[in-house]
């Protein structure tokens, strides 16, 4: 947390903040004041789960942040901890001149059963540029009512794999088992990262097509797939593809060996704490 690097900075902080422990406390704190944006996020982040008060005082500080990321979550976190008397703050960013905010405000809104605003989110969902449309997909999934999870599963319809991959993310841990036909032929899809996000979602169902299912991506060519597989076996306490745990932390692309070393920290594998 100390490093010249802000990326470095920003790991820790985030790698704190994740650990849900309040040994993590001193190191938020600095990374609140941290001048990268993207520090000042995670530690954000982080005391919204090591230190929900604490985050909701911050929140009517950071509301008013240089950046756009930061200034979001603060509108997420007045909606999601705060009471009444946050309405009108949430309001006033309504108009703000960032898409990301006027999504945050009205996502926040919603959860504070303040009508008429998921028809915005829901609305930019479905058209228009495709980074708006993704942020406000990411809403809809933070909303997570019937009606918004209703539209995410109508968009992993769309012609787009980016799209189909941005609601599957959205939709998160609300996977239903209604959904089960939909993604297990989206796991057949041709965008590798819409076959990872399905095979996510399924291990997570208590009900999936079975281990045959996942053991036949643990030689997918993709190693985020392979992955995926192997996470999703692991969750039902399968272990056909646990050795791709270990070769994904020697892949020479350090992003799989660092999304091995967040999935390794949730799984069965007994020998996990070894391999970390």
């Amino acid at each position: 947390v100390e490093n010249e690097n802000a990326f470095v900075r920003s790991a820790a902080i985030r790698a704190a903040g994740e650990s849900e422990s309040e040994l993590a406390l001193p190191i938020l704190a600095k990374g609140i004041e941290d001048s990268y944006p993207t520090a000042r996020l995670f530690a954000f982040k982080g005391y919204r789960k090591v230190a929900p008060k604490k985050a909701l005082k911050l929140a009517y500080k950071l509301r008013d942040d240089s950046d756009v990321w930061v200034k979001a979550e603060a509108l997420e976190i007045l909606g999601e901890l705060g009471g009444k008397d946050t309405i009108p703050i949430i309001e006033s960013h309504l108009s703000a001149p960032d898409p990301t905010v006027q999504f945050s405000a009205a996502a926040s809104l919603v959860k504070l059963n303040v009508g008429g605003h998921l028809k915005t989110l829901i609305n930019a969902s479905k058209s228009g540029d495709v980074a708006l449309r993704y942020q406000a997909i990411g809403y809809l999934g933070k909303v997570g009512n019937k009606p918004a999870i209703e539209t995410l599963v109508k968009l992993l319809n769309d012609p787009q794999g980016e799209i189909i991959f941005y609601s599957l993310k959205a939709i998160g841990d609300k996977v239903s088992p209604k959904m089960l036909e939909k993604l297990v032929r989206l796991t057949l899809h041709k965008n590798p990262f819409v076959q990872r996000e399905a095979l996510t979602l399924l291990g997570r169902l208590t009900t999936h097509p079975g281990m045959s299912l996942f053991s036949q991506f643990c030689d997918n060519p993709d190693p985020l797939v392979r992955l995926a597989a192997a996470a999703a076996l692991d969750a039902d306490k399968q272990s056909a593809c646990e050795n791709v745990f270990r070769d994904s932390l020697q892949d020479p692309y350090y992003g799989v060996r660092s999304a091995t070393a967040r999935i390794l920290g949730k799984t069965n594998l007994t020998n996990r704490g070894r391999l970390l």
